[in-house]
């Protein structure tokens, strides 16, 4: 059996360095698949909606666009910007590390090479949306 670990990113205190500390321990652990990378998001009514709000922190105010996807809170460790690059890069450091696509079990599975095309065409999509 292999573990399928979740990861949020971004927890108030985190740093670049750290989360990249984090995204290589997940690759260490060789799983078959990652469960998620995640956002950390401070939903209302929660300790760390109160701490980010206090702190002005919190740079998205409309509820329908919290997502756990994109960025809405920035500390003085992350910004927006690097926080939601952290994420991209952590997807593609995953799908595209030699371990996970020359793997013997899923050498010739199209499933791997659809989960790859897939991340790949969005990274594009996303940089292209920024222009």
């Amino acid at each position: 059996m292999k573990p399928v670990p979740s990861v949020i990113l971004g927890y108030p205190g985190e740093t670049k360095k750290s989360a990249w500390k984090t995204i290589k321990f997940i690759e260490k652990t060789c799983p078959n698949d990652i469960g998620y990378y995640n956002i950390a998001t401070p939903f209302p009514g929660t300790p760390m909606y109160d701490l980010v709000k206090e702190r002005g922190w919190l740079k998205v105010t409309d509820f329908d666009k919290f997502d756990t996807t994109k960025p809405i809170l920035e500390t003085p460790w992350l910004k927006l910007k690097e926080l939601r690059k952290l994420r991209e890069g952590a997807f593609l450091h995953f799908y595209l590390r030699r371990a996970y696509f020359f793997d013997k079990k899923r050498r010739f599975r199209l499933s791997t090479a659809m989960i790859v095309a897939v991340n790949l065409i969005a990274d594009i999509r996303l940089k292209l949306s920024r222009k």
